[in-house]
C-alpha cells in the first residue's frame, strides 16, 4: 500500500485540519510498522509536487510525532552527512535522509 502525505509546513498550515491530522496519523502508524515487522522498506508518497526538503522541512507536527521514534545521528564525529536512526527496543534501523525529488 502507498500512502502519500503533504510535507512542509506552510503547506500544511493551508490543509484543513481534520485532514491534517488524519495524514499526521497515518504517517505514524506506517513508521511505526517498519520496526514492528522487524524491518522492511517504507514506502511514501509526498502530496505537494514542489515540495523540497532544504526548502521546506517536513513540518512540526510531522517532526513532533517522530520524536519519540527517532533521532539524528552522524556518520562520523564532525560530519555534516545526518541519517536517522528508528529505534524500537533492542532494534535499530538507520533510514537516509528524507528523499528529494
Amino acid at each position: 500500500m502507498h500512502e502519500s502525505t503533504t510535507f512542509g509546513e506552510q503547506a500544511r498550515n493551508k490543509m484543513d485540519k481534520q485532514k491534517r491530522e488524519t495524514e499526521k496519523r497515518t504517517f505514524q502508524m506506517y513508521i511505526c510498522a517498519v520496526p514492528n515487522s522487524k524491518g522492511g522498506a517504507l514506502i511514501w508518497n509526498i502530496t505537494n509536487t514542489d515540495y523540497s526538503y532544504k526548502e521546506h522541512d517536513i513540518s512540526q507536527d510531522l517532526k513532533q510525532c517522530l520524536n519519540t521514534l527517532i533521532y539524528p545521528a552522524r556518520t562520523e564525529p564532525g560530519s555534516s552527512q545526518g541519517f536517522f536512526l528508528l529505534l524500537s527496543g533492542n532494534f535499530s534501523l538507520p533510514l537516509l535522509p528524507w528523499l528529494v525529488h
